[in-house]
């Protein structure tokens, strides 16, 4: 029980700072929702810094470069009401939320809340030096990934084969993801089945 106590005090961080930065990186395949073409990954990159050379990082995806700034800016003002807080994701989670109850807390400050979570936690299990998922009680057993950097709604039917082909080269995927959702459900099905026809059954 002593070698626990010990353990444990020394598992404790504190935040002396939380630094957040914009870049802009360009996309291979650029999104194309219906909302408009992403050409840029714009990034806020968040180091929430402590007292044990432990840096807990994460980054958050602002869609647009008008975002960085005012997200950058969210980020910095909520790291003021932190400093000298102990590394504890739900603690500080809970703190800053009950500071900013008067505000709706989605949009720009729920993606910095959320970006100040992540990167508590990535401290925390760092010191303990464990991945997330076995530090919340879980497991890290493989999962199957898919490609999903294409296949967009609003690529022609001809084309979305040959895209597929590519998705599937790019690190011996096994799956790829298709995007549905055109006015006519009719040329959502086409397209599955081009897509379907090329690659075969076993993707």
């Amino acid at each position: 029980m002593r070698n626990q106590r010990v353990n444990k005090k020394e598992m404790r961080l504190t935040v002396t700072n939380v630094r957040a930065r914009a870049v802009a990186s360009p996309i291979k395949r650029p999104p194309r929702p219906a909302t408009g073409g992403i050409d840029q990954a714009t990034l806020v990159l968040i180091d929430l810094e402590t007292d044990a050379a432990v840096t807990g990082r994460t980054y958050l995806f602002t869609f647009a470069p008008s975002m960085l700034k005012p997200t950058v800016d969210c980020v910095e003002a909520l790291s003021a009401l932190i400093v000298g807080d102990e590394v504890a994701p739900l603690a500080l989670n809970a703190k800053l939320r009950r500071h900013f109850t008067i505000y709706d807390t989605h949009g720009i400050l729920g993606q910095a809340l959320a970006g100040i979570d992540m990167a508590a936690w990535d401290a925390l299990t760092k010191l303990q030096g464990m991945p997330l998922a076995r530090a919340l009680g879980g497991t890290t057993d493989p999962v199957l990934a898919y490609n999903s950097n294409g296949l967009w709604a609003n690529e022609s039917v001809e084309r979305l084969p040959d895209l597929a082909d590519e998705l599937l080269e790019e690190g011996n995927f096994r799956a790829v993801k298709i995007r549905i959702g055109r006015p006519n459900f009719a040329d959502d099905l086409a397209a599955v089945r081009a897509v379907r026809k090329r690659i075969g059954d076993d993707i």
